[in-house]
């Protein structure tokens, strides 16, 4: 596939470099010249100094021959007019803007294929990881059922423990799908043994993840009397806007910036807004900030985000979220005691990814700093694995089959069970291998 990818900030660096581990042809296209020279030295492509904008650069870039286009500058219009150009230039192309103003994005119709918003993404990440505990990211991958990312710590029922062993406790209803580990990832078979400091991917129905806090020894799930949000940005206006009123009964937003404030306050009626630092005493005491039951922490200031956090989970506030700038700072957050980390370039990536593999490939959820993937795929009439049980097709090591949806029916499958044509498979894969979510949906 060729693909040319417009900006090369840190998302766009982040998104080519995927794609060049897949091996695609890509072509970074970069106005400024700082910015080029980088990219150029840092990845394996073609890289276009000039304005996405410009007719003379996209073809340059080679927009006649290209499969698709994903624009991700920091300008709304500069990605809204790239996207439209290059259309004009190859009807065929399939066309990808990130947009963040929230007008342009639900109100008005451009001639790009897809538009998204990062920060939508980024607000459904949170809400799902505090309509369920905040016990770790939760990736959704079918109807009911869950990926928990939930980290080992020393003497927790997991540490110590081989896979097999878990599975045979009376109560474990899950399925461990991948083990970040230090320097390396790894798909776990029977004798992997688990240690403190490993985060692991669980899969389970979203009734049991009440189960899986019990295991890793974290708080209890409960209803939330009151979140504080940190940051009147775009992602704290829209949790505080669905979290009001919803699964919490009383919302703070607390913002330094006075015109951010003012603008919250217009948007967000029944919703508390304070203006202030919010990490000042005073105002901490006054409001009882650090007696909220979950803070989130949403600005757009990242290395603050990771501050506040830490700092209110010290304070004793029971459960705290933070974005951060990417999947590289889960360490980070871990180890400053942040419940949950919600990576924003990563949402990005994700959603780029998702929309970019065909029309048998449903989602895409980059995980373990993206060595590998979560994948939901359409098993093809042309797929060498459809007609076939999972035991004759498994490989070890390489892939493992999450979960089998046929119709109404969702199973965590077994080694024989059969795929047939048309199920929908979730399977968790190495990032740079291809050839087998290409097998499930025919094109090899």
């Amino acid at each position: 596939m060729k693909v040319i990818v417009v900006g090369a900030g840190f998302t766009g660096e982040q998104l080519a470099r995927v794609l060049v581990a897949e091996g695609d042809d890509v072509r970074l296209v970069e106005r400024d010249h700082d910015k080029a020279r980088h990219a150029s030295n840092m990845l394996d492509c073609t890289v276009v100094e000039g304005s996405g904008n410009d007719q003379a650069t996209l073809r340059e870039a080679g927009v006649g021959a290209a499969d698709a286009l994903v624009a991700l500058t920091e300008s709304d219009e500069m990605n809204i007019v790239s996207s439209m150009l290059a259309k004009s230039l190859n009807g065929k192309i399939k066309t990808l803007a990130r947009v963040r103003n929230l007008s342009y994005y639900r109100g008005a119709s451009f001639n790009v294929d897809v538009v998204f918003n990062p920060d939508e993404e980024a607000e459904c990440a949170v809400l799902r990881a505090l309509e369920l505990g905040a016990a770790g990211r939760v990736i959704d991958v079918a109807r009911g059922y869950c990926i928990t990312e939930l980290e080992v710590t020393e003497g927790d029922f997991f540490d110590g423990v081989a896979v097999a062993d878990v599975a045979r406790h009376p109560e474990w209803k899950a399925l461990i799908a991948y083990v970040d580990r230090d320097e390396r990832s790894l798909l776990p078979c029977g004798s992997t043994v688990l240690a403190h400091g490993d985060r692991i991917g669980v899969l389970s129905k979203e009734s049991d993840v009440a189960v899986l806090v019990k295991f890793a020894r974290l708080p209890a799930v409960k209803k939330y009397g009151h979140v504080v949000i940190f940051g009147a940005d775009n992602v704290g206006r829209l949790v505080a806007e669905r979290m009001h009123g919803g699964v919490c009964r009383r919302v703070s937003v607390v913002d330094w910036d006075g015109a951010r404030c003012r603008q919250a306050k217009l948007d967000l009626r029944n919703v508390q807004i304070l203006c202030g630092d919010m990490m000042d005493e005073e105002l901490i005491r006054e409001e009882n900030l650090d007696e909220a039951d979950a803070l989130v922490a949403a600005s757009g200031n990242y290395d603050r985000n990771l501050i506040v956090a830490s700092y209110m989970k010290s304070r004793g506030v029971s459960k705290v979220i933070a974005l951060t700038a990417s999947s590289m700072f889960n360490d980070v957050a871990s180890s400053l005691g942040i419940d949950v980390a919600v990576p924003m370039r990563g949402t990005v990536v994700d959603a780029v990814l998702s929309r970019l593999r065909g029309q048998n490939v449903l989602a895409v959820h980059t995980v373990c700093r993206q060595r590998f993937e979560v994948v939901k795929c359409v098993v093809s009439g042309k797929s060498p694995f459809a007609g076939k049980a999972v035991q004759e097709i498994a490989s070890s090591g390489e892939w493992l089959l999450l979960l089998r949806e046929s119709g109404k029916t969702v199973e965590i499958p077994h080694g024989n069970t059969v795929l047939e044509e048309g199920d929908c498979v979730t399977l968790v894969t190495r990032s740079s291998d291809k050839r087998i979510i290409e097998s499930f949906c025919g094109k090899v």
